[in-house]
């Protein structure tokens, strides 16, 4: 039976002559010959498994790879079509400007003349705003420093639910803000808007008919303070057809869509995840399918202060 490979079998070793001492003998073979299995089927399995961990981590260096070589082809794209780009941009700015003069001399109604004026004014800012995109793409190649500055969410927030209003109604999605009285913290608002922008696309387009759905819903854009903490929490959620967990754990990553069609290409979260990083926030994202998405974003409300400038405050506490 041990030879055969059953290593539980043990010989009666009840005498003290010869034969009970070659009993012993053999039980403690057998014992050390399952010892020795034992090991090496663990050693087995741990080499199975650091097989597989090492499979993963190759099979993850080629995607990074990947995505590095698609990040350089889209450095070179944007290189090219920016100056395409900024040209059209500067003459709708030019124009937008000189409508601008124009009312004034129309005559107008004071209402009218404020509402076209307005409505102008945010023609010629999201000009500016379409340039800055433009420059984000190379900030998606090659880092590139942020303009911090204090800045109140509340109006940024109106004004990103301003931004959406029409995109919101077209689907039938009600739009909804929350604002707070302490709202000011350091960051490039340029930038945070685009992120917010990013994310309520996203969700409108989750809640919209086109994605099988024959209802809208509701996308909330809430101001969340933390003066203890000294942050600035900012909650996109959406009562859209949420997100499995195979799509949350890849939604960052550049090139990734979930769109079947032409409507995207996968570059909105991977630019809004570089935003973030820079300006030190986390983000938390909580989805299921059919249940909705929320995003909570978590900025420091004072940015923290560059390598040099901490050295720099360090030595002149020093000599102080």
């Amino acid at each position: 039976m041990v030879s055969s490979g059953d290593l539980t079998q043990q010989l009666p070793a009840s005498s003290r002559d010869e034969l009970g001492v070659l009993a012993e003998t053999f039980n403690a073979m057998t014992q050390e010959l399952a010892r020795a299995r034992a090991e090496i089927t663990a050693w087995s399995a741990t080499l199975e498994q650091k097989v597989r961990e090492k499979t993963a981590d190759l099979e993850q260096a080629h995607r990074q790879m990947v995505a590095v070589e698609k990040m350089a082809s889209l450095g070179n794209l944007a290189s090219s079509v920016a100056h395409e780009l900024n040209n059209p941009l500067e003459g709708i700015l030019t124009f937008a400007r000189l409508l601008t003069k124009r009312v004034r001399r129309f005559g107008l109604p004071p209402e009218d003349e404020r509402a076209m004026a307005d409505d102008l004014k945010l023609m010629g800012d999201e000009a500016l705003r379409c340039g800055n995109i433009v420059r984000n793409l190379l900030v998606f190649a090659r880092q590139r420093g942020v303009a911090f500055q204090p800045v109140h969410m509340g109006p940024l927030l109106e004004r990103c639910a301003l931004l959406m209003n029409h995109h919101a109604r077209m689907h039938a999605v009600e739009l909804r803000t929350q604002t707070a009285e302490d709202d000011v913290m350091e960051c490039d608002p340029d930038q945070v808007q685009q992120v917010l922008i990013a994310l309520m696309v996203n969700a409108i387009e989750a809640m919209s008919s086109a994605q099988g759905r024959g209802e809208g819903g509701t996308l909330a854009l809430e101001l969340h303070p933390a003066p203890g903490e000294n942050r600035m929490r900012i909650v996109v959620s959406d009562t859209g057809i949420g997100m499995s967990e195979e799509t949350r754990a890849h939604m960052f990553e550049p090139f990734y869509t979930t769109k079947s069609d032409a409507r995207g290409v996968g570059l909105g979260l991977s630019v809004a995840y570089g935003i973030l990083e820079r300006h030190h926030a986390a983000v938390d994202v909580t989805s299921a399918p059919g249940r909705g998405t929320v995003f909570t974003l978590s900025f420091p409300v004072r940015q923290p202060a560059p390598p040099a400038q901490q050295a720099t405050n360090f030595l002149e506490g020093t000599h102080a």
